[in-house]
């Protein structure tokens, strides 16, 4: 069993959030992207340090790539996560668990001002078999 991520995307059209009158960006419309806190490696760190494969998923032999979107706040914090591609249910609340423990990101920037990002991260969960 292994779990491994990353590649980050962006949503190609700007998104108004239903909770908030403010603008959310998304990648391809921003001047600087949002980071995770010591980049890409110790977000992949992050997520295989905290990631638990689900037992009865392991045991089905479910495995794939979950797409999980999230909005890295202008203060750095993650909220409204979603998942935008499921693979089990299982899978998908384990992914979604993580993302929302993640600590503040560095915000993205609009003109030199924090700006709000949505950010659709892939978990991948693989199986040692497959």
């Amino acid at each position: 069993m292994s779990i491994s991520s990353i590649q980050c995307y962006g949503y190609e059209k700007e998104i108004k959030d239903e909770k908030s009158s403010e603008e959310v960006f998304v990648a391809n419309k921003i001047d600087k992207m949002p980071e995770y806190p010591g980049g890409i490696p110790a977000l992949s760190a992050f997520l295989s340090e905290n990631i638990k494969y689900p037992k009865s998923a392991m045991e089905a032999g479910i495995y794939g790539c979950v797409y999980i979107s999230f909005v890295v706040e202008k203060n750095g914090k993650i909220s409204d996560v979603q998942v935008d591609r499921s693979v089990h249910s299982s899978l998908d609340e384990e992914a979604a668990r993580v993302v929302k423990m993640m600590p503040k990101w560095t915000p993205g920037i609009q003109n030199g001002k924090p700006v709000r990002v949505r950010f659709t991260l892939p978990v991948n969960f693989k199986l040692n078999n497959r």
